[in-house]
């Protein structure tokens, strides 16, 4: 009996767009203001604050995209159908058509 047949494919083509390990559009939003922040206002108290925004938000941003590279799709379809789509799962989950009976 023949082995399988091995393909070979590029790792690349199946990884997400991320950028220091954060997703690469909350990233890109934190480096704007950060450098919003710091270099338009032009005050020391706005330089503290984005300097603070981005040593806070890029490692929340990293811990996001390591426990899971969509949640940020998962975060933004929540919040586009919150009222729509009350999402959970198990026993005391309210189904979709309940809410207005309650």
């Amino acid at each position: 009996m023949e082995e399988p047949r091995k393909v070979s494919y590029y790792s690349a083509i199946n990884r997400y767009n991320m950028i220091m390990g954060c997703d690469r559009r909350f990233f890109l939003s934190i480096a704007f203001l950060s450098a919003i922040l710091i270099f338009s206002v032009r005050t020391w108290y706005s330089a503290g604050m984005g300097l603070l925004l981005w040593l806070v938000g890029i490692p929340i941003l990293k811990q996001m995209g390591k426990a899971d590279p969509l949640m940020i799709d998962v975060v933004l379809a929540h919040l586009r159908n919150k009222d729509f789509y009350p999402g959970g799962s198990g026993f005391c989950r309210i189904p979709m058509g309940a809410k207005d009976k309650l």
